[in-house]
């Protein structure tokens, strides 16, 4: 049909995964079969026109933790901002994992640890918890059934965590076919590992 415009639509990547991971080349399949033009872009690559796509959807940005200034600024300028599928403000306020604190009984237990603090862990009365960086992605550099001292050392000698720590009660899992049944004080949930993931 003469003059119809084609959606061009930017996948925003990482340097590390500049194509996605896992089934993400099933998405770009899937919009370019129903008329869109997908291209993968990496958000931090200073070549990349952000202006001349219609839409911009994350979906492999995994090294923003390591960029966190620059990629909250690339999120508010005005050529991603005004494009972004989801809204600016809700990714923004997403990154630092606070939020889960806030959730009350909807979301695990969590203790939010501004940067260069701690907790008694102790005081806590948790069988086991978890310290992870409060802005991270995929696991890294949490610690599991930990002690003070892993606390200590991603939040207040800062060999990781650059925003803070989130301290959360470790649930008991069950592994059955690839799917992790997560018990804890009578709630239950259920999460598929990611095909991506080790």
């Amino acid at each position: 049909m003469a003059g119809q415009h084609t959606p061009r639509i930017a996948l925003a990547a990482s340097a590390a995964f500049p194509e996605g991971a896992g089934g993400d080349g099933l998405l770009a399949r899937a919009l370019t079969d129903r008329g869109a033009s997908a291209a993968w872009a990496v958000w931090n690559d200073p070549e990349v026109d952000w202006s001349a796509f219609d839409l911009v959807v994350l979906r492999a940005t995994w090294d923003y933790p390591d960029h966190i200034d620059e990629f909250r600024a690339w999120l508010r300028s005005p050529a991603v901002a005004t494009r972004l599928v989801n809204p600016t403000n809700l990714v923004l306020g997403n990154l630092h994992k606070g939020y889960l604190a806030d959730l009350g009984e909807l979301a695990v237990p969590t203790i939010v640890v501004p940067k260069g603090m701690t907790v008694d862990l102790g005081r806590l009365r948790w069988r086991d918890s978890v310290v992870k960086p409060a802005v991270g992605v995929g696991g890294f550099g949490a610690v599991r059934a930990t002690g003070q001292a892993d606390l200590d050392k991603l939040n207040v000698n800062g060999t990781v965590s650059l925003d803070g720590a989130n301290v959360e009660l470790d649930f008991e899992e069950i592994t059955v076919d690839g799917i992790i049944r997560m018990i804890q004080s009578g709630m239950s949930m259920w999460t598929r590992r990611p095909s991506w993931s080790s």
